[in-house]
């Protein structure tokens, strides 16, 4: 009889063991699959039209007109742009930091869109900050746009036409 019973408190023991694992597993798979819907929200929230829309001009305008007349237009049609900009590139910086969304994903998607958007915004945020006695306005797009540089500037690749032209699917990727 102490056998049998010996042999039940094993079987049970083994079954709460083989539960809780599976319920670790299940956990995990959750998350995993968490992140990957927040990353394709993240992408489809950065295709919408207004946020494409922003992109184009403030580069554009950055790039055609002198320091003067970006001024202009950033303090005056430019400044809703501008604003749509900073507050969503803040966003995904500090969904980057809280470890929410991943960098290298980020980077790859959006990281010279980031990079050019700062680069042309940076003097007009810079101003803004002075002016207004606000040094945290837009800081976690200026924090992403500095760890993006830093990971490039650390390994830079080239193109992903170029860096991946021999990928196939076959290809191991990288952990995450």
């Amino acid at each position: 009889m102490s056998l049998l019973v010996s042999i039940f408190e094993l079987v049970g023991a083994l079954a709460l063991t083989t539960g809780v694992l599976v319920g670790i597993a299940q956990l995990r798979q959750h998350a995993t699959m968490r992140r990957r819907e927040a990353m394709l929200e993240l992408v489809r929230s950065f295709r919408t039209a207004d946020m494409t829309n922003a992109m184009a001009v403030v580069v554009r305008r950055g790039t055609e007109l002198g320091r003067d007349e970006f001024r202009e237009f950033a303090h005056g049609d430019g400044h809703p742009l501008i604003v749509h900009l900073g507050v969503n590139f803040s966003a995904l910086g500090a969904l980057v930091h809280s470890g929410e969304v991943d960098l290298d994903l980020v980077a790859s998607a959006f990281g010279g869109a980031i990079r050019r958007c700062w680069g042309v915004l940076r003097p007009e945020i810079e101003e803004s900050r002075q002016q207004l006695g606000w040094p945290g306005l837009y800081e976690w797009f200026q924090w992403l746009a500095e760890r993006i540089e830093e990971r490039d500037l650390s390994a830079p690749r080239g193109p992903a036409y170029e860096a991946f032209r021999d990928w196939t699917s076959a290809a191991p990727r990288r952990p995450r």
